[in-house]
């Protein structure tokens, strides 16, 4: 009689889902759609990794973790949700070497109005091999979007939406606050490098889907500071808006750059240069301090 046992996979204990236990956690927080089912990490300097147990053979391997999938709200039906994971994760240099995803998924039932679906990982796609570096700082987390590895203005959206998932919100719950901002600290990032300094004002071009115009010194917009002041609000509307014959929509709302700004919504692209240099000369002539963002976009027609 001959016995048999099957090989062991010994997972690595400090690389683990967890929920968070102090400010000195650091961790890696994965963005993905719910079409994902495993990612494999390693680690550059060799030190940590997972053990295959063959017998009395025990083999070095690389780390590969569940991405939760199993059950998930639907946000947009026909579309896989957007989901995120927190991989606890000592500092170091690794990379993701490769992604393990599936296309069967579907609506499975629906709970208090809002549809849920569900990830068969059971026979996933072949893994996609990657090269994905990236870095652990200590008590930091870092922001790493699938399948690129890449966290630009469009993941950071989609990070938000995946942070507003309930089940993946319940289930990042300690860690949602330092993933905020963390969020936060990315996008600041990424606008700071589209600035151009201009004659007393700051232009960044491509911000987040629109051009922002910055003043950093005066008077704060009289609504930063009350919100709920709607005639304000309106004689500033009347004020600031440029003057150029395509512009179909003010409005206030989040800026790219500050936390608010002046919305103006143009439909012709050749009146931007002339919208951004009234913006940024009225800026500094009535010495405010505050951001108007610019963004060309078609006139909405009602059906």
């Amino acid at each position: 009689m001959f016995g048999c046992t099957s090989p062991v996979v010994e997972r690595e204990p400090s690389v683990v889902s967890r929920p968070r236990r102090g400010e000195g956690d650091s961790a890696l927080v994965v963005l993905y759609d719910s079409r994902s089912c495993a990612l494999t990490i390693r680690d550059r300097n060799g030190k940590l990794q997972d053990r295959l147990v063959e017998l009395e053979r025990v083999t070095p391997i690389d780390m590969t973790r569940e991405t939760p999938s199993a059950s998930w709200y639907v946000q947009n039906s026909g579309y896989p949700s957007q989901l995120a994971t927190v991989i606890a994760l000592p500092p170091g240099r690794y990379a993701v070497v490769s992604h393990t995803t599936t296309e069967d998924w579907g609506e499975r039932e629906r709970e208090r109005g809002a549809a849920r679906g569900e990830t068969d990982c059971s026979s996933p796609d072949a893994p996609r091999t990657l090269s994905l570096p990236f870095r652990i700082e200590p008590a930091q987390l870092t922001l790493l979007a699938l399948p690129t590895g890449a966290m630009n203005f469009d993941d950071l959206r989609r990070l938000s939406a995946a942070l507003h998932e309930p089940t993946t919100k319940a289930a990042l719950a300690s860690w949602l606050p330092a993933i905020a901002s963390t969020a936060r600290q990315r996008h600041v990032a990424l606008a700071a490098k589209h600035r151009e300094r201009r004659d007393g004002y700051d232009v960044y071009q491509n911000c987040d889907g629109r051009v922002a115009i910055v003043h950093n010194e005066g008077a704060p917009f009289a609504w930063y500071e009350n919100w709920d002041d709607k005639p304000e609000r309106e004689r500033f509307r009347a004020r600031a808006r440029p003057p150029v014959d395509s512009v179909h929509a003010t409005g206030f709302g989040s800026g790219c750059v500050l936390d608010l700004a002046f919305h103006v919504l143009l439909s012709n692209r050749a009146e931007l240069g002339r919208a951004m240099d009234a913006a940024g000369a009225f800026l500094v002539r009535e010495n405010l301090f505050g951001e108007i963002d610019l963004q060309v976009t078609p006139v909405p027609v009602h059906l």
